[in-house]
């Protein structure tokens, strides 16, 4: 039976190359309990502009444990304006470690004036040597909190990445403190 459910697959994914995409859809079906199988339709409806029933399938995969497909429903809906709903998803993407979602989490909570929130999410992606999450620390040290010397150490290891925005505000930052 599993040897039949791989086939099935396998004859999707050949369609799906053709891009004979009903076919491709129709083989999924047949096996559309399997994770990989819902990613792949989900990823067909997006690429079809069928944002629901992308939606659909990608939390079917979500539910069996998918941190990507988490992160996926999370864009789509941060997208089209959702953003408590994109917060729930990029939550569950967190719960397994995916470090894209703290960052759109980070910038969601920035955005919202919620800087402690965003400092949270901010800090794993940045203690990972992420860039932009870095400079997003620095920034609210510098602008919320006005603890400058945090802000100088985390523009300094963005600016040691080339991060022209962290060049930028050390600049200012320095101007400031003379």
């Amino acid at each position: 039976v599993d040897g039949c459910k791989v086939a099935l697959e396998n004859l999707g994914d050949l369609y799906y190359q053709t891009k004979d995409y009903q076919k491709a859809i129709s083989y999924y079906l047949r096996n559309s309990t399997s994770v990989s199988c819902q990613k792949k339709l989900a990823d067909i409806y997006m690429e079809a502009e069928n944002t629901d029933e992308a939606i659909i399938w990608y939390k079917k995969a979500s539910e069996s444990g998918d941190s990507n497909s988490s992160y996926k429903i999370a864009q789509i809906y941060m997208d089209l304006g959702y953003n408590e709903e994109a917060k729930k998803y990029f939550e569950i993407a967190t719960s397994k470690n995916n470090i894209n979602a703290y960052i759109y989490l980070g910038k969601l909570y920035f955005d919202e004036g919620k800087y402690e929130e965003a400092k949270r999410y901010f800090e794993i992606p940045a203690n990972d040597a992420n860039t932009y999450s870095e400079h997003m620390l620095g920034l609210i040290y510098d602008i919320h909190y006005k603890e400058y010397d945090d802000a100088k150490y985390w523009y300094e290891k963005s600016r040691s990445k080339k991060c022209i925005e962290s060049i930028y505000n050390l600049g200012l930052l320095n101007l400031r403190l003379k």
